[in-house]
C-alpha cells in the first residue's frame, strides 16, 4: 500500500475504529464485556511480544512499533477494570505518537529538542519557551 493511502487508512479507518471501541465500551454493558475479553486477548499478544514484526496491518513499515508495550498495557487496563477510560487514552496517544514518531512528523514540527535533560535549556528558547534575547 502506498504512504498515502497508508495515513488515510490510518485515519479513516483506525482510529476511527478504536474510537468506536471506546465509545461502545462507554455504553453498553454487553458489548463492554465482549470488548474486554478480545481486550485481554490483545494486550497479552503486545505485552508478550508476539507482535513484533515491522509491517503493519495496511502493509509497510510499523512506526509504531515501539509503542506496542504501551497499547497492550492500556488495553490490559481496560480488561481488568472495564473503564473505557484506558481505550480513550489508548485512542489520544495513537493519534499524538502519528505527529511525534509516525508520518506526521512532516507535519507537526519535530519536538526532539524539548527531550534533553531539564537543566538543559536551549539558548534560543527560555523557561516559558520564548526567545531570550541574549
Amino acid at each position: 500500500m502506498k504512504p498515502t493511502l497508508r495515513r488515510r487508512a490510518f485515519w479513516l479507518v483506525c482510529i476511527p475504529l478504536r474510537a468506536y471501541l471506546t465509545y461502545a465500551a462507554r455504553l453498553s454493558r454487553k458489548g463492554r464485556k465482549l470488548l474486554r475479553v478480545f481486550a485481554l486477548a490483545i494486550s497479552y499478544r503486545w505485552l508478550r511480544g508476539l507482535e513484533v514484526g515491522n509491517e503493519g496491518v495496511f502493509g509497510g513499515p510499523a512506526w509504531w512499533a515501539d509503542s506496542r508495550k504501551m497499547h497492550g498495557q492500556l488495553w490490559g487496563a481496560f480488561a481488568i477494570t472495564g473503564n473505557w477510560r484506558f481505550l480513550a487514552v489508548d485512542t489520544a496517544a495513537g493519534v499524538a505518537n502519528y505527529f511525534i514518531s509516525g508520518p506526521g512528523t512532516a507535519i507537526w514540527p519535530s519536538l526532539q529538542h524539548l527531550h534533553g535533560a531539564a537543566d538543559e535549556i536551549p539558548r534560543e528558547v527560555g523557561v516559558l519557551g520564548v526567545a531570550d534575547a541574549r
